[in-house]
């Protein structure tokens, strides 16, 4: 569990770091600042073939673009942990790995 915090560390870190004017910039249509304000937000934490799962569909069902962080979630069974990363959630988000979000962050 502890890289899986460390990782939420970092993360947390490059959050705050970004510039947060452009994703409420009112000149952009409203649903596009939603899309694009979820997109923006990377999110993982809790079971990954669990919460992080429904998560992502239901980001999916409601026309949201999601990204999800891979160091920044966990399972105690690590099979469907990689099921839901490497098969599953990739029809509905985008996995990434922490730096590339941290350097996506800093752009």
């Amino acid at each position: 569990m502890r890289p899986v915090l460390d990782a939420w560390v970092q993360m947390i870190a490059a959050e705050r770091g970004r510039r947060d004017g452009d994703l409420h910039d009112a000149r952009q249509p409203r649903r596009w600042r939603r899309r694009r304000h979820a997109a923006d937000r990377p999110f993982g934490g809790g079971a990954t073939n669990r919460g992080v799962e429904t998560s992502v569909r239901e980001a999916f069902n409601l026309d949201l673009t999601s990204i999800v962080v891979r160091e920044c979630c966990w399972s105690s069974d690590m099979a469907a942990h990689a099921y839901s990363l490497d098969k599953a959630m990739k029809m509905y988000a985008r996995i990434r790995p922490l730096d590339q979000v941290a350097a996506m962050l800093r752009e």
